[in-house]
């Protein structure tokens, strides 16, 4: 889809964003017993300025920070990517 919108000058772009610190993610996690700090989780207004900034500057892909590393994991050899761990963060 990016390279046929390209020629029209249309920018696809791909947030993939993890975590978003929304009332609905709270009750969940209430609901569920899990708990994450609030370092891992996108507030709502930063991640609209992530995606804005990164449309701005023509990026295709603009990723938080939880979804850099899960990606991180897919390169190279296999290996888990740990929800946990970051639970515990």
């Amino acid at each position: 889809m990016r390279l046929e919108l390209a020629g029209q000058g249309t920018l696809v772009t791909a947030l993939v964003a993890g975590l978003i610190g929304t009332a609905t993610l709270r009750e969940a996690m209430e609901e569920t017993g899990l708990t994450f700090s609030t370092e891992v989780m996108n507030d709502p207004a930063g991640l609209a300025r992530l995606a804005l900034d990164g449309v701005e500057a023509g990026e295709t892909e603009i990723l938080d920070g939880l979804s850099a590393e899960a990606k991180a994991t897919l390169a190279g050899p296999p290996r888990a990517f740990d929800l946990a761990a970051v639970a515990a963060r």
